[in-house]
């Protein structure tokens, strides 16, 4: 009998040793599994060079409800194991403190102060739903600087938040990035009607404080965004390391000058600008830019045409009281697969795009200059010049000998010739007696977008895969790769990664739930065959 009690006592000790030993496995080994598409609850190799980097210590504070719903959960664990990485990979500088505001007047009074905000969540009890309030957010410190996400509900972005405002923290100065645009500011005391009459007659131009106010809020956390117009004399700040051109009125020949010489020295010149301009009577028509022949002089010759794609995005009709959805090959889809190979895969996994009332854009390649295709139609697109009409009802068929592949978005990088000489200098330069810098000294870029409606407030508020596009290659220009691959993870829904097969998931699965008690019986079998042997010898 004392043996039989001795080899359960020992059986419950290595049983509890095998599973205590496994968890350790678990834990310190693997640390944690992660099969989501793009490894969402672990943090990727850019976030790890950043924190490698840190010259200072950060602080992380997770302020969080001890008591949550059950469906919330696993949230609290997924955001704490991401957080538990920081903090690992933090080369001793990143630490993690887990708060629990209910349980402290002094550490609510801090969440609070801090801009943490409680959340009223679904409950769901006993024939009833209620809400109950409850905390979940992170502060970050750095120095002395201090970063706040208020609410966190979610994983599929939050690796790319906590980075950036890492960055942001640790950066001591940010780069600028400037909109050179030229739209009259209306007075704000003016009848709206009058408003928009005066509008209408005015150049086509767009401004970030009017129409791209997303981008430029996403663009403000790592850089700073200015909107100018160069006054005869003035030139870029030093510290400018993108000038973008989103469709501007005329530009005025000093202005036109600070440009190509701000390419010459090195800098990267985004262009937002179609052939065509859309007018609120339902037209499109050719439009002329007094800056178009210099981007041709480096090898850009923007079309003055529109360009449509069998591939497109549906529009709702009204027709009577109905309406309905129609396709618009005026809004062209370019999936991921679609966009240039020559860019990081990080950059092309943006989402699907919407190139909408776009014009194509020639290549005439000057020499020292590598172009770069970067968004194509499709080879069923076909393009209409001089009057568009943009019901798309009234847009025909197109036969087949108009069908071809149109360079939507392009890319040229190297050294530049100056679209002026000594002679074409204009009068603002010569009366200034400025330097021509007539070859480039570094290696500058135009990136030249055919669809200046590619940022807008209203396209990115529908097709958000425009806006992180467009900040991944800002990035990708100013050589600010770090965040590219992050911010393109925890697009969509999170799932199992596709290349997991079914049985590999049944696999885990069963694995998870069955092993250690799998290696309980096992061991207690072999034990019992043991001992029924020794009584058998007795």
């Amino acid at each position: 009998m004392k043996n039989k009690r001795r080899d359960a006592v020992i059986s419950v000790v290595l049983a509890t040793a095998i599973a205590i030993f496994i968890n350790i496995l678990a834990t310190d080994l693997f640390y944690r599994l992660d099969f989501t598409k793009g490894g969402l609850y672990t943090i990727s190799s850019s976030t790890k060079e950043i924190l490698s980097k840190l010259n200072d210590d950060v602080e992380i504070k997770f302020y969080v409800s001890e008591e949550l719903p059950p469906k919330v959960l696993p949230i609290k664990r997924n955001v704490l194991d991401l957080l538990t990485e920081y903090e690992r990979y933090g080369g001793g500088k990143v630490t993690l403190s887990v708060l629990y505001p209910e349980k402290s007047a002094d550490i609510e009074k801090d969440a609070k102060s801090a801009g943490i905000q409680k959340v009223q969540l679904n409950v769901i009890g006993q024939n009833k739903e209620e809400l109950q309030a409850a905390y979940m957010g992170i502060v970050l410190f750095f120095k002395d600087k201090m970063e706040t996400l208020p609410v966190v509900l979610s994983v599929n972005d939050l690796e790319f938040q906590l980075t950036s405002l890492i960055l942001k923290l640790a950066k001591d100065k940010k780069e600028r990035i400037t909109f050179l645009n030229s739209k009259p500011q209306l007075p704000s005391d003016l009848d709206p009607q009058m408003r928009a009459q005066l509008a209408a007659q005015m150049p086509q131009s767009y401004s970030i404080n009017q129409d791209t106010q997303a981008v430029a809020q996403a663009l403000r956390e790592l850089y700073h965004v200015e909107e100018i117009r160069l006054e005869k004399g003035e030139n870029f700040k030093e510290d400018t390391k993108i000038v973008v051109l989103h469709e501007p009125a005329n530009l005025s020949g000093w202005e036109k000058f600070a440009v190509d010489q701000f390419l010459m020295k090195g800098g990267k010149v985004i262009v937002l600008q179609s052939g065509m301009k859309v007018s609120q009577q339902g037209f499109a028509q050719e439009k002329q830019s007094n800056y178009d022949d210099m981007f041709k002089s480096y090898g850009f010759d923007i079309q003055k045409n529109m360009v449509m794609d069998v591939y497109n995005y549906s529009v709702m009709i009204p027709q009577g009281n109905m309406r309905y959805l129609a396709p618009y090959p005026l809004w062209i889809k370019i999936p991921p697969e679609s966009i240039s190979s020559d860019l990081p895969e990080s950059i092309r996994n943006a989402g699907t795009l919407a190139f909408t009332y776009t014009s194509s854009i020639n290549l005439n390649k000057v020499e020292d200059i590598d172009y770069k295709s970067i968004v194509k139609s499709s080879g069923k697109s076909w393009a209409q010049s001089s009057m568009v009409m943009l019901d798309p009802s009234a847009i025909k068929e197109p036969s087949m000998s108009d069908l071809k592949v149109f360079d939507l978005a392009v890319l040229g990088q190297g050294k530049f010739k100056s679209a002026f000489t000594k002679d074409t200098l204009p009068e603002e330069a010569k009366d200034r007696g400025s330097d021509l810098i007539e070859k480039g000294i570094a290696d500058g870029a135009v990136f030249y977008i055919a669809a200046p409606e590619f940022i807008l407030d209203r396209t990115v508020q529908n097709f958000q895969s425009n806006g992180i596009f467009f900040i991944n290659m800002v990035d990708y220009l100013t050589n600010s790769t770090d965040l590219v691959n992050i911010r393109s993870r925890g697009q969509g829904f999170v799932h199992i990664s596709p290349e997991i097969t079914d049985n590999a998931k049944n696999i885990i699965k069963w694995t998870g739930t069955l092993l250690v008690p799998f290696i309980v019986i096992i061991f207690g079998l072999i034990r019992m065959i043991s001992r029924n042997r020794r009584s058998g010898r007795a």
